[in-house]
């Protein structure tokens, strides 16, 4: 199997040369590096261009910022490998992920997307926790939409490779100009494939950077991404319920699985904000969306219906 990894990348001096190094010390070799500069201020150009002087099997694009969905979809459009991985530029890789994937995949390739597992780490790469999802091999999108959304697993496109054809046929794209571009394209595109495998590899190491701007309360960039969330949650309703081919029992736990996502959300904003959400919320008729197939749901779903700010602030705020 050829490899496509993209990485875009944005003022990402500290971390890039870490993360370019996890590629190209592979145990296998057979990949291609798309790197696409975001628009950079650092001296994270500099870097790459020394950097990429010394390997091959490397595309190099350079952009005005426009965010990184329009990065990402850069890198797709010159990708020539058979499988894609996506690689943010302060993260890095376990040095036999590629390996341990193609051993997977050479003997399964009708599997659309293979997840692996992943840890979270800090700036000296200790472990802080790791997050394990449970294996299963060559299950269909539906059922492994019921795994992913029971275990609560929709997340970075980051822990997957995603065979290029099924990308292609599909004509997936990461929404441009949003926030949360993951949760708009990733359920779709787990929900959309022929077959769906999990190993128990640990291969990405997600690292927590404890200066990141979403550890910075900023008004403006919090409503930015929960009405992105939103505008996701209208485009992935209408996905699903215009579907023909999917089932009954999947359209609703995919209904429900959005409106408990946009539920969670509001607990990002207080006061006027909150209220404002909530009036999109009923707009929605959230209530009415959410499964209850269960008494715990039953008596979720009639809290919600009778007071939705109440259990926003008495539940949702306290993770419950």
């Amino acid at each position: 199997m050829k490899f496509s990894i993209i990485i875009p990348i944005y003022n990402a001096e500290k971390y890039i040369e870490k993360c370019l190094n996890s590629v190209f010390n592979q145990t296998y070799n057979n990949y291609e590096l798309i790197l696409i500069n975001d628009g950079s201020k650092d001296n994270s150009e500099s870097i790459i261009k020394k950097i990429i002087k010394k390997n091959k099997n490397i595309l190099f694009f350079s952009q005005e910022n426009k965010g990184q969905s329009v990065a990402r979809n850069v890198g797709l459009e010159h990708a020539t490998g058979d499988y894609i991985i996506f690689l943010d530029s302060d993260d890095y890789l376990d040095l036999n992920l590629l390996e341990v994937l193609n051993e997977h995949l050479k003997n399964n390739s009708n599997i659309d997307v293979l997840r692996f597992q992943s840890n979270i780490v800090d700036e000296n790469g200790n472990i802080i926790n790791k997050i394990k999802f449970h294996e299963f091999d060559n299950v269909s999108g539906e059922e492994s939409f019921n795994y992913f959304v029971e275990e609560d697993m929709f997340d970075t496109p980051c822990f997957y490779t995603y065979k290029r054809s099924f990308w292609k046929e599909n004509k997936f794209k990461f929404s441009e100009g949003k926030v949360h571009e993951d949760f708009g394209l990733i359920p779709r595109v787990i929900l959309l494939s022929n077959k769906v495998s999990s190993v128990s590899f640990f291969g990405y190491n997600y690292v927590q950077n404890p200066n990141s701007t979403t550890h910075i309360y900023d008004r403006n960039k919090v409503l930015k991404r929960v009405y992105d969330l939103l505008y996701h949650y209208d485009e992935l309703y209408k996905f699903i319920i215009d579907n023909k081919t999917i089932s009954k029992n999947t359209k609703k736990l995919f209904i429900s699985f959005l409106a408990n996502s946009i539920i969670s959300k509001s607990k990002e904003l207080e006061n006027s904000d909150l209220n404002k959400y909530i009036k999109e919320l009923k707009l929605r008729k959230v209530s009415n969306k959410l499964l209850s197939n269960s008494i715990p749901r039953i008596l979720k779903k009639i809290l919600i219906t009778i007071n939705l700010k109440f259990y926003i602030n008495k539940f949702v705020r306290n993770g419950c």
